[in-house]
């Protein structure tokens, strides 16, 4: 849900807004019983499960500009059945969706893969862009964008081994965090200053350290520790970084990222949050199983 706050957020605000701006959405990953176009993943969480589309926004006047004048041009391109449009299930791919906004207005083009053509699904025609005018008119962050492989970045959120240790590593101060009780732990810590939660059987469920909390211990790993000491414990957790984003600014951001730990028999993870080279914020969240 958070990711489709997200998108809207971004889209919502748009047109309010009087600078030229373009927001960028590129899907990257699609399933055989989706919609056609990327408009329905954005609109619907159904089909938005957060990684498989990823967003940008970029005020670069000379893009907008070139798009714009693109758009028209394409009119008069050699023209193909695209049997796409809302809320088809199947058929052609609409795998990119550029808002443009520009003097009050509101424009928006669809492109398909690799932006080999410009669609517009209300005719069901795509415009052939047979000497790739959208991809030479794209400079910077927006062609970078383009060129990044979103669809290896997702699928990577699947296929990433973690490393896993005992719930018993997970350490508050001197007492074990794991099935801890909330009488036992609020004899000993203010639950609201280590943002505690517990469940409906009252056993500890989450917990989070900020900067200058070290209380929370991961198998000896505290915030304000060196992001390398989290490499040299979790060579696999830490083999790619992960981003809680799908906006592309964020992915980019290489000072602002986690790392996952999963914890032994399914009982939960530890997330450690990075900024500037070093463990910013801890965050442990408990599974038990239900009997």
């Amino acid at each position: 849900m958070k990711y489709m706050i997200a998108l809207f957020a971004c889209w919502a605000g748009f047109a309010q807004d009087s600078t030229p701006k373009i927001t960028i959405y590129r899907l990257a990953e699609e399933c055989d019983d989706c919609p056609c176009s990327i408009k329905q993943y954005v609109e619907s969480e159904e089909y938005n499960d957060g990684l498989n589309v990823f967003s940008m926004e970029s005020t670069d006047k000379e893009v907008i500009t070139s798009l714009l004048e693109i758009k028209k041009e394409a009119l008069k391109w050699r023209q193909e059945r695209h049997s796409c449009s809302q809320n088809f299930i199947g058929g052609a791919m609409i795998h990119n969706m550029i808002v443009i906004s520009n003097k009050g207005s509101q424009d928006t083009l669809y492109t398909t893969a690799g932006n080999y053509s410009i669609v517009q699904p209300e005719k069901q025609v795509q415009y052939i862009d047979e000497k790739q005018a959208v991809n030479k008119a794209l400079t910077g962050t927006v062609k970078a964008f383009f060129e990044s492989n979103l669809e290896e970045r997702a699928r990577m959120v699947y296929r990433n081994l973690y490393d896993s240790i005992p719930a018993t590593a997970i350490l508050y101060g001197d007492m074990q965090a794991y099935n801890s009780s909330e009488r036992d732990f609020t004899s000993k810590h203010n639950a609201e200053t280590a943002n505690a939660a517990f469940d409906n059987m009252k056993r500890l469920e989450s917990v989070v350290a900020s900067r200058g909390d070290t209380n929370l211990s991961v198998d000896g790993i505290t915030t304000g520790m060196s992001v390398e000491a989290l490499r040299k414990k979790f060579p696999a957790s830490t083999k790619h970084k992960s981003i809680f984003s799908n906006r592309f600014e964020d992915i980019i951001n290489e000072n602002e990222y986690y790392y996952l730990v999963t914890l032994e028999e399914d009982s939960g993870s530890a997330i450690f949050y990075i900024k500037n080279g070093v463990i910013d914020k801890i965050e442990v969240n408990f599974v038990y199983a239900a009997w």
